[in-house]
């Protein structure tokens, strides 16, 4: 189910699939085509990152335009924006 998926991250030629059970399973899509297929509920927030923005807890302020983003799942995961979605982010986040 996409409701529990709390972020796709990849690293280095592999995207892995999070959930909001801490699980982590290996996809066989790039994050680019990730990007372009899933629904509106889900957001680029780096080079390497999409999140359900459905599962966002809180956002902190970092430097250099970015943000640091705490997940409503198990892990409480962090994880930091890119510098060229903080216009998207800030959309997101309404400020």
């Amino acid at each position: 189910q996409l409701d529990e998926i709390s972020y796709f991250e990849a690293d280095d030629k592999y995207v892995f699939l999070i959930t909001i059970e801490g699980q982590k399973y290996l996809t066989s899509y790039t994050i680019s085509t990730l990007e372009d297929k899933l629904p509106k509920q889900f957001m680029r927030v780096s080079r390497s990152t999409i999140i359900n923005t459905h599962l966002l807890r809180e956002a902190e302020k970092h430097f250099n335009g970015r943000y640091i983003l705490m997940m409503r799942d198990k892990n409480r995961s962090k994880i930091t924006t890119g510098q060229t979605y903080a216009e998207e982010i800030r959309t997101l986040l309404e400020l």
